[in-house]
């Protein structure tokens, strides 16, 4: 049962979607998927912080304008840092394997009481492009869009762990391989939709533009750098709720 929140600036865990720094990163999660196996999802929880930081690229000419006066600007993102997979564990309790898995299933600190849990988060990272033209009234109208799109994957897993096992029986340690094998099987069924779920989001992103006004280059750049903001939001979010559909048709 994935979920997405999470949103901040670049490379950085964040809280609800939509609450980024100054729009050079975004981060997605696919969490809420809780189960027999994101990302904790939404700021799959392990927080990637990184500063932000710029270099330019060539910008598109800017298109003509009333007054006949234009300028252009890029900034580009920091590589991402690398996809990561990750597994926690946490103790659970029994004489015997079967009374370990009971425990799992009654006592693990999973939201929907799953035995395992999936978390998958998407830090999204951009450039932008921008150009702006002044009218003859002297407005500033700002074309902004995102470039260079990079997306990275990070997936914690967590999982049961018999405090007992060293100490059981031959039989029962068979019994207890069986089952968590079982488990990891299917929640490395959930890690791979997550990560192939990180060519949806990129696609999601690319292509995201947006234009602001203002009195000055300064109020028409931000009310521009916003409203792309708000459209990388809204792009992310839908690419998150197709991947959410895999997930629960894989369930």
């Amino acid at each position: 049962m994935p979920s997405t929140t999470g949103a901040c600036g670049s490379w950085c865990a964040g809280g609800e979607s939509g609450l980024f720094g100054s729009g050079r990163g975004h981060n997605s999660s696919d969490a809420d998927y809780f189960e027999a196996m994101g990302v904790r999802a939404g700021a799959v929880a392990a927080a990637l912080a990184e500063g932000e930081r710029h270099t330019n690229e060539a910008a598109e000419p800017a298109a003509a304008h009333e007054s006949g006066h234009s300028s252009q600007q890029a900034e580009e993102p920091e590589p991402p840092p690398q996809d990561r997979v990750a597994i926690t564990e946490y103790p659970v309790t029994g004489a015997t394997a079967q009374d370990a898995i009971n425990d799992a299933k009654k006592n693990n600190p999973h939201p929907n009481k799953k035995e395992g849990r999936t978390e998958v988060e998407y830090f999204v990272s951009y450039g932008t492009a921008y150009s702006y033209t002044t009218d003859k009234d002297g407005v500033v109208t700002t074309s902004i869009r995102a470039t260079n799109i990079q997306v990275m994957t990070s997936i914690t897993l967590s999982l049961p762990k018999w405090q007992g096992y060293e100490s059981a029986s031959t039989a029962e340690k068979a019994k207890w391989d069986k089952y968590i094998t079982s488990l990891k099987e299917h929640e490395n069924g959930h890690v791979r939709i997550g990560k192939e779920g990180a060519a949806t989001v990129k696609k999601a992103v690319e292509g995201a533009k947006a234009t602001g006004m203002g009195a000055d280059i300064k109020s028409s750049l931000k009310a521009a750098t916003s409203n792309l903001t708000k459209e990388i939001d809204r792009r992310i979010k839908s690419a998150s709720r197709e991947v959410q559909k895999l997930h629960d048709k894989f369930n």
